[in-house]
Protein backbone atom coordinates (compact mmCIF):
# COMPACT_ATOMS: atom_id res chain seq x y z
CA UNK A 1 0.00 0.00 0.00
CA UNK A 2 1.46 3.41 -1.09
CA UNK A 3 2.10 6.11 1.53
CA UNK A 4 -0.42 9.10 1.19
CA UNK A 5 1.29 12.42 1.38
CA UNK A 6 -2.21 14.03 2.07
CA UNK A 7 -2.97 12.18 5.22
CA UNK A 8 0.53 12.80 6.71
CA UNK A 9 0.19 15.91 6.09
CA UNK A 10 -3.32 16.10 8.11
CA UNK A 11 -1.50 13.92 11.18
CA UNK A 12 0.77 16.94 11.15
CA UNK A 13 -1.51 19.50 11.11
CA UNK A 14 -3.37 18.03 13.87
CA UNK A 15 -0.36 17.75 16.14
CA UNK A 16 0.82 21.44 15.90
CA UNK A 17 -3.03 22.78 16.61
CA UNK A 18 -2.57 22.93 20.22
CA UNK A 19 -5.73 23.09 22.86
CA UNK A 20 -5.35 26.56 23.83
CA UNK A 21 -5.90 26.89 19.67
CA UNK A 22 -9.28 25.14 20.44
CA UNK A 23 -10.15 27.34 23.07
CA UNK A 24 -9.96 29.94 20.92
CA UNK A 25 -11.88 28.73 17.91
CA UNK A 26 -14.67 27.94 19.91
CA UNK A 27 -15.03 31.65 21.89
CA UNK A 28 -15.16 32.98 18.77
CA UNK A 29 -18.03 30.84 17.64
CA UNK A 30 -19.74 31.10 20.92
CA UNK A 31 -19.63 35.09 20.00
CA UNK A 32 -21.04 34.75 16.93
CA UNK A 33 -23.74 32.80 17.71
CA UNK A 34 -24.82 35.07 20.30
CA UNK A 35 -24.59 37.79 18.80
CA UNK A 36 -27.07 36.43 15.63
CA UNK A 37 -29.07 35.11 18.45
CA UNK A 38 -29.29 38.65 20.10
CA UNK A 39 -30.07 39.95 16.50
CA UNK A 40 -32.90 37.41 16.07
CA UNK A 41 -34.23 38.26 19.48
CA UNK A 42 -34.53 42.00 18.68
CA UNK A 43 -36.06 41.53 15.24
CA UNK A 44 -38.69 38.56 17.09
CA UNK A 45 -39.17 41.62 19.62
CA UNK A 46 -39.89 44.94 17.05
CA UNK A 47 -40.46 43.72 14.01
CA UNK A 48 -43.84 43.36 15.00
CA UNK A 49 -44.62 46.54 16.82
CA UNK A 50 -43.43 48.15 13.71
CA UNK A 51 -45.89 46.27 11.74
CA UNK A 52 -48.52 46.99 14.06
CA UNK A 53 -47.50 50.89 13.42
CA UNK A 54 -47.53 50.72 9.74
CA UNK A 55 -50.91 48.83 9.50
CA UNK A 56 -52.38 51.35 12.20
CA UNK A 57 -50.58 54.03 10.17
CA UNK A 58 -52.57 53.17 7.15
CA UNK A 59 -55.63 53.02 8.32
CA UNK A 60 -56.32 49.40 9.44
CA UNK A 61 -56.66 48.37 13.07
CA UNK A 62 -55.05 46.57 15.85
CA UNK A 63 -55.98 42.76 16.83
CA UNK A 64 -56.53 43.74 20.33
CA UNK A 65 -59.21 46.64 19.21
CA UNK A 66 -61.38 43.92 17.36
CA UNK A 67 -61.37 41.76 20.21
CA UNK A 68 -61.93 44.69 22.79
CA UNK A 69 -64.88 45.57 20.56
CA UNK A 70 -66.58 42.14 20.44
CA UNK A 71 -66.52 41.32 23.97
CA UNK A 72 -68.53 44.71 24.57
CA UNK A 73 -70.79 43.60 21.80
CA UNK A 74 -71.37 40.00 23.62
CA UNK A 75 -71.43 41.54 26.82
CA UNK A 76 -73.07 44.64 26.75
CA UNK A 77 -74.20 44.81 30.26
CA UNK A 78 -70.66 45.14 31.79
Amino acid sequence: MSVNNFKELEKEQIEKFDSSRKKQVKNNIDSSLGVFQFIGDIFGLYIPKVMGIFVRMSGGSNRSQIDNSEKSKKYPNQ
